[in-house]
């Protein structure tokens, strides 16, 4: 899907990228915990300083975001997010394709966070192999690994 394009954000970057959080997260946070945009907003910039973020461009126009963070064994999406008008058009699928294939040529296994009150995007990770590794409170923690056989290729259900 030669319209997706990713780049590295910048500082520039950070308002736009709050205001996406906060369209497709409020509701979810806010079940969960409660909103507080002071708090949401000093997580933020916490994890801004700890991670690499990538805005996701379709067409040119900002459809997204990939926050990660890298460990020895694991890449941990933070954050990957698509936005409303670019949903269910097969950006979300080519992206996390993407990011398994970076993650198996690293020989690392993916892991993510869902919230309980998401079960759309649990669905979204299960149909691409991930497995629920954890159930919490809060939601479960999803993993996805390449298995040995074919050299990696064949993907561990």
């Amino acid at each position: 899907m030669e319209r997706i394009t990713l780049r590295e954000a910048t500082d520039g970057d950070k308002a736009l990228l709050f205001d996406l959080h906060e369209r497709l997260f409020r509701s979810h946070i806010a079940e969960i915990w409660g909103w507080d945009t002071t708090q949401q907003i000093e997580i933020f910039e916490r994890e801004w300083t700890t991670s690499r973020v990538r805005l996701v461009e379709f067409d040119g126009l900002y459809a997204g975001v990939i926050q990660q963070c890298e460990h020895d064994d694991h890449t941990f999406l933070l954050n990957f997010a698509v936005d409303v008008p670019f949903q269910s058009r097969g950006i979300g699928s080519h992206l996390i394709e993407m990011l398994k294939g970076e993650s198996m040529e690293q020989g690392k296994a993916l892991r993510l966070n869902v919230f309980r009150t998401n079960p759309r995007a649990q669905e979204f990770y299960h149909r691409h192999g991930f497995t629920i590794a954890k159930h919490g409170e809060n939601g479960c923690t999803m993993m996805w690994k390449a298995t040995a056989e074919a050299g990696g290729a064949k993907f561990q259900k």
